[in-house]
């Protein structure tokens, strides 16, 4: 009966770690958009996506600017609503939205619509 309630704890415990298929670490919490606002607002955030490192900055203004290594920089708009953090990149109209999930400085921006997440680190100056 130990096992199986062991089992079942750990069951409960990845499912519910795992939110609307993304997986979310543990020791992060899902931020609101004033929390989204506050954690960004003039930092930079730095990561890997799929093998290429990518920096970064989110004015308090909206504006924003993203670059990766060895590769072309990119302006362009971000905002927090619906408790998610949106981005639009000329020439494109279109916002696309991410769920932000933070422990500390760790932050992972996880796709509304699934897909690969978005694990990175604000920079803290």
């Amino acid at each position: 009966m130990k096992i199986l309630m062991g089992i079942l704890i750990t069951l409960n415990i990845a499912v519910t770690m795992f939110i609307g298929g993304v997986s979310v670490a543990s020791d992060q919490t899902k931020l609101n958009s004033q929390q989204i606002k506050e954690f960004l607002s003039d930092h930079y955030v730095v990561g890997t996506y799929k093998g290429r490192e990518w920096k970064s900055f989110f004015n308090a203004n909206g504006d924003t600017h993203y670059s990766e290594t060895n590769g072309r920089p990119s302006n362009g708009r971000w905002k927090a609503e619906g408790d998610r953090y949106c981005s639009q990149w000329p020439p494109s109209a279109t916002w696309d939205c991410y769920f932000i999930t933070a422990s500390g400085d760790e932050l992972t921006f996880m796709p509304e619509f699934g897909g690969d997440n978005w694990p990175a680190v604000r920079l803290v100056e």
